[in-house]
């Protein structure tokens, strides 16, 4: 794989944006158990309980009927 230098890079090569805003995923916390969330393969999950809840477009569903138990 070949690297190109951050200089040296056309501005039209830009990083992948993280599907959700950093500010926004700080303050997030379970509907349910009232723990923080973490951002894991493009979805939202529960730090305390595990409970995975999805990322449309960009935007969390956070209701608890949209919640997953990770197995």
């Amino acid at each position: 794989m070949f690297l190109i230098p951050w200089s040296l890079r056309p501005e039209w090569i830009a990083m992948p944006k993280p599907p959700i805003n950093k500010e926004l995923l700080d303050i997030l916390a379970c509907p349910i158990c009232k723990s923080g969330v973490r951002l894991r393969k493009g979805k939202l999950v529960c730090i305390r309980c595990g409970r995975e809840y999805p990322l449309v477009d960009g935007i969390p569903i956070m209701l608890p009927e949209e919640a997953r138990l990770k197995n």
